[in-house]
């Protein structure tokens, strides 16, 4: 889960709750925080650095369940 820390639309405590409670059923789950950030601040029209960043770990994320394969091959740059 990709979230800023400004955004007002869920509280980063709801979040947090959330992911804990994923694992302690055992579902697997990532927060990813990213300060003074608003909603949707990863969205390409928005910021490339960060479109790029989140979509860097969405591959490392699904990389390791499996569902992709290789390194990713987004390239991060500022």
């Amino acid at each position: 889960m990709f979230y800023g820390t400004e955004d007002g639309g869920i509280s980063m405590e709801a979040s947090a709750y959330f992911c804990a409670a994923m694992k302690v059923v055992g579902s697997r789950c990532e927060l990813f925080l990213y300060e003074g950030q608003e909603h949707g601040f990863f969205n390409l029209n928005r910021s490339e650095f960060y479109f790029k960043e989140t979509t860097l770990e969405t591959d490392r994320f699904l990389i390791s369940l499996g569902y992709l394969e290789g390194e990713p091959t987004i390239m991060n740059k500022d």
